[in-house]
């Protein structure tokens, strides 16, 4: 039976994933997508079938998870690949939820704990039942949409600008959706005349984006 789920189509030009080396970039990707990931992003497989399944020497794999580690983004631990924040970029029904509540229930307490001290916020909440269906998919689906439809150029690009940083302040926002992307319509026609010099980057147009209403 196929399992569902979705890696996000900017993936390629997340900031993180760019200043990747090919085979850095390939494992990440295998991560997200091979057989054994499931909604939770947290799962059991052998050293020996990443090695296989990839194509990459062993010795490279354990050098590039310790990379991954590092950087708070992939942990390997007690055979269990754990993706930090896989949630975030996944969108949930109700049935999917307790799906992803019952993969946790039946992982080993040491794992569990592995997954706390790696501050899995987002899964933690949804362990917890502090989050809504709202709040995990919703959310993110407009912030993509915003990220896409914002009008790149004259010196302001994705690879340029605070993703992370620019989802906070995207998070924190305190208003109507419909009408901050009304105030981005119509700053993206604003700045379509030719004195146009330059232009907000995401971030900074978050914090103005009312002056454009």
């Amino acid at each position: 039976m196929k399992k569902l789920k979705s890696i996000n189509s900017y993936f390629w030009r997340d900031p993180y994933i760019q200043g990747l080396k090919k085979d850095e970039k390939l494992l990440y990707a295998y991560f997200l997508s091979n057989p054994e990931c499931n909604l939770a992003g947290i799962y059991e497989i052998s050293l020996k079938t990443i090695t296989f399944e990839s194509g990459i020497t062993k010795s490279k794999v354990a050098a590039i998870l310790d990379k991954f580690q590092s950087d708070k983004k992939i942990l390997y631990k007690d055979n269990y690949i754990i993706i930090r924040n896989y949630t975030k970029n996944q969108k949930y029904n109700p049935n999917m939820i307790k799906n992803v509540k019952e993969i946790i229930s039946l992982l080993p307490d040491e794992v569990k704990k592995t997954i706390q001290k790696f501050n899995y916020e987002i899964l933690e909440n949804l362990i917890n039942e502090k989050t809504t269906k709202e709040s995990i998919s919703d959310i993110s689906e407009h912030f993509q949409t915003f990220w896409e439809c914002y009008p790149w150029g004259k010196g302001t690009y994705p690879e340029n600008s605070d993703i992370e940083k620019t989802k906070k302040i995207f998070a924190s926002l305190n208003g109507d959706l419909k009408e901050f992307f009304k105030a981005l319509e119509n700053y993206k026609d604003l700045i379509k005349s030719p004195k146009t010099k330059w232009i907000y980057k995401p971030k900074d147009f978050l914090n103005h984006y009312k002056e454009y209403l």
